[in-house]
């Protein structure tokens, strides 16, 4: 299949929510308990983050995934359109209220984030468009199961589509044996440090990345927070600082920010080293900003970062 077949240049596959942000002097003590100098309402969700962060960066993204019918439902969809992010294949439930993530952020920018369920990513296959994801030049799925996975990977095999997947801290805290089967069809695992440790306990990052290419994956990025990340694939271990900024304000959807600079990087046409620096530089622009989505930058941002950041 040509490009110019392609409507979309990447989907994403994962969860939408609403945070409940709460600003604190310290994130509490086991039994104990802070008070919150604010608290605040944001759109959120992994995969909703990546979406509207890829979006921002210019190219054209879909997104799927369960969305209640409540008000947070109709919130979350008024912020894609805002965003430019198509949701034409979301699915509208109204047995499940829209998904909330309470999230506390201290001072440093560290949080803690417990999720408080609710309408989650897509579970069954059935339920998903096949036509839709053919408009697609790269998948971007995370929060979702092995059942998904292996579908989309079907159909990404067929038309030779990049697939991306990042299991995120719940499915990886479900082990490896859950999707070890589909790592050989998976272009780029995309891990954190924490959901690394989940999948390999006991493993340090050098070695994770590494016994994770063995199994399959041809691509394999563990990121390291403030220390950057690390990518093993058939050309060894690279290893891409991060960027040092002035002030953290907010740790929340780094990550995501980081997988909407790798994902344009690729689309791009760039290599994936130079693909993770922009995600790098992507979540080095967000942390310096509340909540999950009002940091994350724009193109002509992004490249303003990078011109006086260069790399030594």
């Amino acid at each position: 299949m040509s490009l110019s077949k392609f409507d979309l240049d990447a989907v994403v596959l994962g969860a939408a929510a609403m945070d409940m942000l709460a600003w604190v002097n310290h994130l509490p003590a086991r039994d104990g308990i802070e008070l919150a100098r604010k608290v605040e309402m944001r759109p959120g969700g992994a995969g909703a983050n990546v979406a509207v962060a890829t979006s921002r960066l210019g190219l054209k993204v879909g997104f799927i995934s369960q969305i209640g019918s409540d008000e947070h439902g109709r919130i979350l969809l008024d912020e894609f359109s805002r965003e430019k992010v198509d949701t034409a294949a979301c699915l509208i439930v109204q047995n499940q209220p829209t998904a909330i993530c309470f999230i506390a952020i201290d001072t440093s920018g560290d949080r803690s984030m417990v999720a408080m369920g609710g309408a989650g990513p897509i579970e069954r296959r059935e339920e998903l468009d096949r036509d839709y994801l053919s408009k697609a030049r790269l998948f971007y799925l995370t929060d979702v199961g092995p059942n998904i996975l292996q579908f989309t990977a079907e159909i990404a095999r067929v038309q030779k589509s990049l697939l991306i997947y990042s299991p995120g801290g719940i499915m990886a805290s479900k082990g490896l044996d859950a999707f070890v089967k589909i790592l050989p069809d998976v272009d780029l695992l995309l891990l954190s440090q924490n959901e690394s440790n989940s999948l390999l306990p006991g493993i340090i990052p050098q070695l994770a990345v590494r016994d994770f290419f063995e199994k399959g994956a041809r691509n394999v990025v563990i990121t390291l927070g403030a220390g950057g990340a690390l990518l093993h694939n058939s050309e060894g271990t690279n290893f891409i600082p991060s960027f040092p900024v002035d002030s953290v304000v907010d740790t929340t959807g780094a990550g995501d920010a980081l997988a909407g600079g790798l994902i344009a990087g690729l689309l791009w046409g760039d290599s994936i080293r130079n693909s993770i620096r922009f995600g790098c530089a992507a979540a080095s622009i967000k942390i310096t900003r509340p909540g999950a989505r009002a940091g994350l930058p724009t193109h002509e941002q992004l490249d303003l970062f990078l011109s006086s950041h260069p790399l030594e």
